[in-house]
């Protein structure tokens, strides 16, 4: 009879999420699931491009561990556009944003993240198709050389080109804050 069927996906799908935790109750549909973990996702990378920002290592850490958090996972965050004084909202992994605000402990947990458990330091992001590397020169932080060393030593690309058609090389003449003797280093790391 019909209670040797095997069940459908659809009954499989409820039978399972409703047993999955009792007491909690589910969502009324597939779409909100969807929804609801594309927010926990763009939250969880918002949470990262933070902790990247302010070079905090060990809650980098902590959050990837305790939220199974993706580490080169896509997040929006306020950028120049392009070189100019308007700030814009772009896609960006937290090696960009380590790189950019020279969040080098964190940007060094990265780099040995993408080594020993895969991820791409070369990795082409937003609208602008930027790259670390790209986000490392434009940076104008105290530790831009040493960050943009560290890519250049975990693989980066020097000859990446982003949406502008810029290399990363071509990108140090937007940092006009960096200073001749930073920019001088930078250019002989590049070219």
């Amino acid at each position: 009879g019909n209670s040797d069927k095997e069940p459908s996906h659809t009954e499989r799908e409820s039978t399972s999420s409703a047993s999955l935790e009792e007491g909690k109750p589910s969502s009324d549909s597939k779409e909100e699931d969807e929804v609801k973990g594309e927010q926990d996702q763009e939250s969880s990378s918002f949470k990262l491009l933070e902790l990247a920002a302010n070079n905090d290592l060990q809650n980098f850490q902590k959050y990837v561990e305790e939220n199974n958090a993706k580490i080169n996972g896509v997040g929006t965050w306020y950028v120049r556009q392009n070189g100019a004084k308007q700030m814009v909202l772009e896609q960006r992994t937290p090696a960009m944003i380590a790189a950019l605000y020279g969040s080098f402990e964190v940007l060094k947990y990265i780099v040995k993240s993408y080594a020993t458990y895969g991820g791409d330091i070369n990795q082409v992001c937003g609208n602008d198709n930027t790259t670390a590397l790209h986000c490392g020169v434009a940076g104008v932080s105290g530790f831009a050389v040493e960050v943009v060393k560290l890519l250049l030593d975990s693989g980066a690309d020097v000859s990446v080109v982003d949406a502008m058609g810029r290399t990363p090389a071509d990108v140090i003449d937007l940092s006009y804050r960096l200073g001749n003797t930073k920019r001088l280093a930078m250019e002989e790391l590049l070219i």
